[in-house]
């Protein structure tokens, strides 16, 4: 045996390696570095999963003592909905809840790992839409980046059984079924009773129950979708005095079913029961599975446009038009209509329009939308007197004064026409009037600003040729523009209920119409839109806002969806065209279409593996009291300001207690999501170590052969 052999078998002894060097076996280095490369790369990877593990158990963790915060409060709420408590005693109650849900935003928002805050939402997947019809959006963690298209074809709907008639009292004690459960009645109760005995059993029958506008009862199922069902059986008679079956009806059971929202999102089928829509990923990683899709719309109201009537007279246009009740200021060398559009576009938020040109006329459209908005574009023929003679050629003697609009003005001493005109003109603002000098030196006083009319009340001397008296301005009609927002433009599957007049309004005396069990008063010889402007001024009171189409009155009730009616109970004159009835608004018309951007580059990536992008997501939701209430529906309570946010709700009485229950339920529901999805990730990564570490260790004996 050489030297050189010797030492080789030597170095290999020693190091206990085959291949020492590439001269030892050339390919065999090659494919040894490679799979040690790959088990140093395993072996980071067990330790990156085992770090994962450790910060998913931190943040269930923390979840854990926010489910034991919302036990308690659930406990608290159903403790201060009995009437054994005090206002004070909920009052306590109420401390220590407002406690709890401190403590719930100081967990969410201080819980780390590694200094990485975990349950404030910064590790969650970002999502915005272009619609104002999308009010809840989710997605996974795995969702792919990207501009989604959701397209509705079929909206989801509740079932709903509409009162009828007007309820009547019971003459016997009875039973009504609704969904399969049955519900006790007695003799003599109210609506309101039967609405309350309806809702205590809302949980169980999946149905909840309101007064309608006819004074009968309405039954709504307090889901959306193809479940959302509702149906009540009874005798006939008591469908009858419930207000659901006509007077002479025979129907025993009434149902009416929901439906689904059917839909797609860039071009893949979804279907949902119209709540939420939530982006899935899928196994092609496009993430484009929908679970549900939200359908609770509101109107798109477009206030009307209005043509004014400005011509290109600088001077004019100047010194007398306002917009809304404030003035426009448009340089005299400007040219008029140009220089205006362009003045107004700069101040839309000081005249409430945005204007452009059409024509060779103005024309402005109100920045706010529906009966509140408002358009009102003037002109004034401004106030003007002119003296009776040329001002006196000798100066004035001695200081004196003129009282102008109920102004004393002080006259300098001597004062020429010029100082004259500059003394009066320095009090413009105050008195609204303003003066100037003909071509004969005669003094000519005009009023300025929205000043109309000109009070001259005293006169220091007889030089100036001016009388007292009053000397008014008119109000240009011809130069009046004014215009409302309508409601004609809705758009929403929240379709209000409309009615329509007749062509022609001819009431020969003064009368009334009802609606909505408010009594309008109707001037003799009232046209269409003397009628409108009388309905108009009720409208915050009864919730129906009145136009003029065609010459037809047409009538169109504020709120939308199921609970928008028009009731008229008594029309005064056939004159009107209108007849006494309800109309409903619907729930079930298609639903406009919008894009949904999925944002996941801020959620957690764990690498999982020896190579490039062998990573999962792990996304953790905000889990703060402003979002884990997200999702509560069939809660009609105003005094809670958002139910979504469950540091707005409170216990301070029985109706808010019972409605607090709901909400924590939700927000108990929504936490245990978000645990069982992290124990999900949690066992995931456990199977991922097990996987790593055999890899490991096979390819550990792989290189050592």
């Amino acid at each position: 045996m050489t030297n050189s052999v010797l030492s080789k078998t030597l170095e290999r002894l020693s190091s206990g390696y085959k291949i020492n060097r590439a001269a030892d076996d050339a390919a065999g280095l090659a494919i040894s570095e490679k799979m040690r490369n790959q088990v140093t790369g395993l072996n980071m990877a067990t330790k990156n999963a085992q770090d994962g593990i450790s910060l998913i158990q931190t943040a269930e963790g923390a979840l854990n003592e926010t489910h034991s915060i919302l036990q308690r409060m659930r406990e608290l709420a159903v403790q201060a909905t009995n009437d054994t408590n005090t206002d004070d005693d909920r009052a306590q109650i109420q401390s220590e809840f407002d406690q709890l849900i401190e403590e719930i935003d100081r967990i969410g928002n201080t819980t780390e790992f590694n200094t990485k805050k975990l349950l404030n939402g910064a590790i969650g997947v970002s999502l915005s839409d272009d619609s104002d019809y999308f009010n809840a959006v989710e997605s996974t963690g795995d969702t792919q980046n990207g501009v989604y298209t959701v397209t509705f074809t079929d909206i989801a709907r509740r079932g709903v059984i509409h009162d009828a008639n007007k309820y009547s009292a019971l003459s016997a004690n009875t039973t009504v079924t609704i969904n399969g459960v049955e519900i006790s009645l007695n003799s003599g109760d109210t609506l309101d009773q039967v609405v309350a005995k309806i809702n205590v059993k809302t949980d169980d029958t999946g149905v909840e129950a309101l007064v309608g506008g006819n004074g009968g009862l309405v039954l709504r199922s307090t889901t959306w979708g193809k479940n959302a069902n509702v149906s009540i059986t009874a005798n006939a008679a008591v469908l009858q005095n419930l207000g659901l079956e006509g007077a002479n009806g025979t129907v025993t059971t009434l149902t009416d079913a929901g439906e689904d929202t059917v839909g797609n999102i860039d071009g893949v089928a979804a279907v949902g029961d119209g709540v939420y829509m939530k982006l899935v990923a899928t196994s092609d990683a496009k993430g484009l599975k929908v679970q549900e899709l939200m359908t609770e719309y509101t109107a798109t109201i477009t206030a009307s446009s209005i043509t004014t009537k400005i011509g290109t007279d600088n001077h004019k246009v100047r010194d007398n038009l306002y917009i809304n009740g404030v003035k426009v200021q448009v340089g005299m060398n400007a040219s008029a209509l140009g220089s205006l559009v362009t003045y107004i576009n700069a101040n839309q938020a000081l005249f409430g329009v945005s204007a452009a040109t059409s024509s060779g006329k103005l024309v402005l459209q109100s920045l706010a939308s529906g009966p509140e908005a408002e358009i009102t574009a003037v002109q004034y023929n401004h106030g003007s007197y002119t003296a009776t003679a040329a001002f006196a050629t000798s100066n004035i003697s001695g200081a004196t004064n003129i009282t102008i609009n109920g102004v004393t003005i002080s006259i300098s001493s001597n004062a020429d026409i010029g100082t004259f005109i500059q003394d009066i003109n320095a009090h413009a603002a105050s008195t609204g009037v303003a003066a100037s000098a003909d071509a004969a030196s005669v003094i000519v006083f005009k009023t300025v600003g929205t000043a109309n009319y000109i009070n001259i009340g005293y006169v220091g001397t007889a030089g100036w040729s001016i009388s007292v008296g009053d000397y008014e301005g008119t109000l240009n009609t011809s130069e009046i523009q004014e215009d409302h927002g309508t409601v004609a433009g809705i758009t929403a599957a929240y379709t209000a209920a409309r009615i329509t007049g007749a062509t022609t309004v001819a009431p020969t005396g003064a009368s009334t119409i009802t609606i909505n069990g408010v009594t309008i008063n109707i001037s003799a010889g009232a046209t269409t839109g003397d009628i409108v402007s009388a309905i108009n001024a009720h409208t915050a009171t009864i919730g129906v806002w009145a136009a003029v189409s065609s010459s037809q009155v047409v009538l169109t009730s504020i709120e939308k969806g199921v609970g928008a009616r028009i009731n008229i109970t008594h029309v005064g004159t056939t004159g009107y065209g209108l007849m006494t009835g309800t109309w409903y608004g619907t729930e079930d018309l298609a639903g406009p279409d919008g894009n949904v951007t999925v944002n996941n580059e801020d959620t957690l990536r764990f690498h999982i593996g020896a190579n490039r992008d062998q990573k999962i997501n792990v996304s953790i939701s905000d889990m703060r009291a402003d979002a884990i209430g997200k999702g509560v529906t069939g809660i009609n309570n105003s005094a809670f300001t958002s139910l979504e946010k469950l540091k707005y709700i409170g216990v301070s009485s029985r109706e808010n207690a019972e409605d607090a229950i709901k909400i924590v339920d939700q927000a108990i529901k929504n936490v245990s999501t978000e645990r069982a999805k992290m124990g999900a990730y949690q066992n995931r990564l456990e199977h991922t170590i097990n996987n790593l570490t055999v890899a490991s260790e096979n390819l550990t004996g792989a290189e050592s052969r």
